[in-house]
């Protein structure tokens, strides 16, 4: 996790923050004496009548029994940060590591009425923001270890920035296989980002892929310009003419300064530039050009994230995804979303779910895409990111395309790097592929 976090870190992500791994001590009842709970390699003991700091008193009622032993164990381990949260006989107290990143503990019970969601904690790692486009899209990712995984895994985890909203903006997530020895690489920029893990002969390896796409200028939300008083409600005012009529419904995005601004509102029309917020309670602070507004058609939020790991059937040189594109990772979760409505596709299968489409190529479903060239270059064209209607032949809506990246109609080997092509530095994605070559701008790879 460490590795993946500091090439995000040098490709231009920024870290938002390292929650702690945790876990979770349920209880409907209350212990008996001298019944135990270890944390960290402390014992806790419940004590009807406690003579040691490690005991925790047997109260009335659990929730101040395990009130006790919450704080038994904040004084007792610096390392361990514990609360409890319950009402009478129900609760749970959560036990985090304090400092944050990859730190883990064990822990284990023999408490009555009591249950552990997991013998060593999990979760924690990092929090890290993508780069803002200049369209005002961007995304949050975590980092984490799930520790009841059957094989060493890092998991990630494609989010909104603003975490308040995830019931509007579902998250997806994706497993990366860890083994011991292998190569781990990425090839990232401020927006997107590739990580795979080579295979073996008697092992597969795995690939993921996401990050925030150039959104087509049919979709790109309303910069706004400012946030003022109207009569106790927010009028916002936008950079351009927002093409609303009164009763549509906008999605705010990215607004600073003001809690509870960002989120759909139906809307009044004032102007062509400018609109109420229906219902809503103005207060002062919003920092001008700091947020995004999306109509209905337009798209305030959006991120792709799609993970496979059985994506090189074997192969002891690399993940098949380098070298065939049409097998793109469809496998396991899969997410977008687009403003209010929150379209997303957390799939098992290749329907349903965003990917990516290459338009000189026949995918799987034998059928050919379209192409579409790049600006004066006939043998260039945009690596465009599509979600799935229906099914993988049936028709694809597409979103936009990767920043900073483009296809070349030419075979190319593995983390071949051009400089200074368009005022950028790029590298390679693909491996010797017979179809095309992916370049991404200003890349890392480790």
């Amino acid at each position: 996790m460490d590795e993946l976090k500091d090439a995000y870190l040098d490709a231009g992500w920024t870290l938002d923050s390292s929650p702690g791994s945790y876990v979770v001590l349920s209880y409907t009842g209350l212990p008996a004496d001298t019944q135990t709970a270890v944390f960290n390699g402390t014992t806790y003991t419940a004590k009807n009548s406690p003579t040691l700091p490690t005991h925790f008193q047997i109260e009335a009622t659990a929730k101040d029994t395990y009130d006790s032993l919450a704080a038994a164990i904040e004084s007792q381990d610096a390392a361990l940060d514990a609360v409890n949260t319950g009402t009478g006989a129900t609760g749970s107290v959560t036990v985090t590591w304090a400092a944050g990143g990859t730190g883990l503990f064990t822990a284990s019970e023999t408490l009555n009425n009591a249950t552990l969601d997991a013998t060593t904690s999990r979760y924690g790692g990092y929090k890290l923001l993508s780069g803002m486009t200049p369209q005002g899209l961007r995304m949050k990712l975590w980092i984490w270890r799930l520790s009841t995984d059957t094989y060493t895994a890092v998991r990630v985890r494609g989010m909104s920035v603003d975490e308040s909203a995830q019931g509007v903006f579902t998250y997806g997530e994706v497993g990366l296989n860890v083994y011991a020895g292998r190569l781990l690489e990425i090839v990232a920029n401020p927006y997107q980002f590739f990580v795979w893990l080579k295979g073996s002969t008697t092992t597969l390896g795995c690939v993921m892929y996401g990050g925030v796409p150039y959104i087509r200028p049919a979709h790109i939300p309303k910069q706004i310009v400012d946030a003022v008083d109207n009569g106790g409600e927010f009028e916002i005012e936008c950079a351009v003419p927002h093409g609303l009529v009164t009763t549509q419904h906008a999605f705010l995005d990215n607004c600073q300064g003001v809690t509870g601004l960002n989120g759909a509102w139906q809307i009044t029309v004032v102007d062509q530039y400018k609109y109420v917020l229906d219902d809503s309670s103005y207060s002062a602070g919003y920092v001008e050009n700091s947020g995004f507004a999306a109509g209905p058609n337009e798209i305030s939020r959006a991120i792709f994230l799609v993970g496979q790991s059985y994506a090189n059937n074997g192969n002891a040189t690399n993940t098949c995804w380098r070298t065939m594109p049409y097998s793109r990772g469809s496998y396991h979760s899969a997410f977008l979303c687009f403003n209010q409505y929150a379209y997303s596709a957390d799939a098992t299968d290749d329907r349903w779910s965003p990917n990516l489409q290459f338009p000189i190529i026949y995918d799987d479903a034998n059928y050919k895409i379209q192409v579409d060239n790049f600006g004066p270059y006939a043998d260039i064209i945009e690596a465009r990111v599509c979600w799935r209607l229906a099914s993988k032949s049936a028709t694809h809506f597409t979103v936009g395309e990767l920043w900073d990246a483009f296809v070349l109609t030419d075979t190319v080997n593995a983390d071949v790097e051009k400089i200074n092509f368009d005022s950028y530095n790029w590298i390679n994605f693909m491996d010797n592929s017979t179809y095309m070559s992916l370049w991404l701008a200003t890349g890392v790879v480790i």
